[in-house]
């Protein structure tokens, strides 16, 4: 779970729903209700989309050295660091 900016963001129960939609896509009988299909892969894509940016972002701002990350249970703190001239 990470605290970002007020809200939180729950890395890993985003990935335990992913993997259940995984699961239900998997199943035999899956595409027998189209509609049915149709929204668990659309929300599926969104969820993973959503870590994929998450991703993204997190190691753009890791490797820009303008930013230290500090990992606490549970939670990442960004801290930016600011050059004065």
């Amino acid at each position: 779970m990470f605290l970002i900016s007020g809200g939180i963001f729950d890395k890993n129960k985003i990935n335990e729903k992913v993997q259940s939609f995984n699961n239900e896509i998997s199943k035999e009988n899956f595409w027998k209700d189209k509609n049915y299909a149709q929204k668990i892969v659309k929300e599926k894509k969104f969820l993973t989309d959503i870590l994929d940016n998450f991703h993204s972002t997190f190691n753009e701002l890791d490797n820009s050295g303008r930013v230290k990350i500090v990992f606490l249970p549970n939670m990442i703190s960004c801290f930016f660091l600011s050059h004065h001239i």
